[in-house]
């Protein structure tokens, strides 16, 4: 029988998937607005404290890989064997091609993904196996295993950011999985220390708090990027202050409203949106530029375009691709 779902986690990936959308139609317009670093500080880091939030050891180091493997790196590489290698040439040879085709090793090379924000899905999965090998370390040091994970996550997590801070880049994100490791390991934290995901006392403030960190996120954010682990100019206790702001912001918020369907249901399955969106936005974007003289009222109408085309997308994938979306296992568990 399938696990009752939180449904407000639910919400929180559903807020956050539109926003990774939002942010990669309005890149194709010149259109500035005064909460985009704002959104930079949290908006990939929240997927990170959530992925933390529910980690579990599992049955092992082995059944651990098989596991991440089936929800993370098989997505990965069939969606970028469809969508950056084979359809790109494919397209090419019979007309003009959407995106620039690349070789199959380009993955070591971020700039190179035409099909860009399927980054994440191998990045986190470098980031699980990080923190599995850190659980196991701090689990032979017994009655000082928090200690030990903390000491091991901050010392990474500096490593990365460091690496991101002086333009010292890693192949295949993995300066972006040390970075970006210290968010994974707060929801790690939380899951244990909390009862977030339960109701609690608490939750009559979840609105006020969450609108104070707003505000502290809004008031000190900067120009990041986690994609490209780009730290310039940034100091350590900024971006993990202002990223943590805003992840426990948006936790707040959708604890407080628990459910808005539709926008609960992209969560659910936001990887079909995550590994899809870019195809569907690179074909409308200069489509509505070329009739839409304004550039937001064309931003609103390809997002609103984009997110309804999810209401037949998603039943299709589940029915027809469930093992490439994570919703099937590929390696049998067991």
């Amino acid at each position: 029988m399938e696990k009752k779902r939180v449904e407000f986690i639910d919400l929180a990936k559903g807020f956050c998937i539109i926003l990774v959308v939002f942010n990669h139609i309005h890149k194709g317009f010149d259109a500035p607005y005064m909460l985009a670093d704002s959104f930079k500080m949290f908006r990939m880091p929240l997927y990170f404290f959530l992925s933390g939030l529910f980690f579990k050891k599992y049955e092992g180091f082995g059944g651990f890989m098989k596991r991440k493997t089936n929800k993370l790196l098989i997505p990965f590489a069939f969606f970028f064997l469809l969508t950056s290698f084979l359809v790109p040439n494919i397209i090419l040879y019979l007309t003009q091609s959407l995106f620039k085709p690349r070789l199959l090793w380009s993955f070591f090379y971020p700039e190179f993904f035409p099909n860009f924000p399927i980054w994440f899905l191998l990045c986190l999965f470098e980031m699980n196996i990080i923190f599995y090998l850190i659980y196991l370390i701090a689990g032979k040091c017994k009655n000082h295993e928090i200690l030990v994970m903390t000491i091991l996550s901050g010392i990474i997590g500096y490593v990365g950011y460091y690496l991101g801070h002086n333009q010292l880049n890693l192949y295949m994100f993995l300066d972006t999985a040390m970075s970006a490791l210290p968010f994974f390991y707060v929801g790690f934290i939380t899951r244990k220390y909390t009862t977030i995901l339960q109701a609690n006392r608490i939750d009559k403030f979840n609105i006020p708090i969450a609108c104070v960190l707003m505000l502290i996120t809004y008031l000190f954010a900067c120009h990041i990027d986690y994609s490209t682990n780009n730290f310039i100019q940034v100091s350590f206790l900024r971006v993990y202050g202002c990223g943590l702001a805003g992840v426990f912001a948006v936790i707040f918020i959708s604890k407080a409203i628990k459910k808005l369907p539709y926008i609960s249901y992209l969560g659910r399955y936001s990887i079909m949106l995550l590994c899809t969106h870019f195809i569907i936005v690179s074909y409308l974007n200069p489509r509505l530029k070329s009739f839409i003289s304004s550039d937001w009222v064309a931003i609103f109408v390809s997002l609103t375009i984009t997110l309804a085309l999810y209401a037949v997308i998603i039943p299709f994938m589940k029915r027809f691709m469930p093992h490439v979306t994570a919703q099937k296992d590929v390696i049998n568990i067991k």
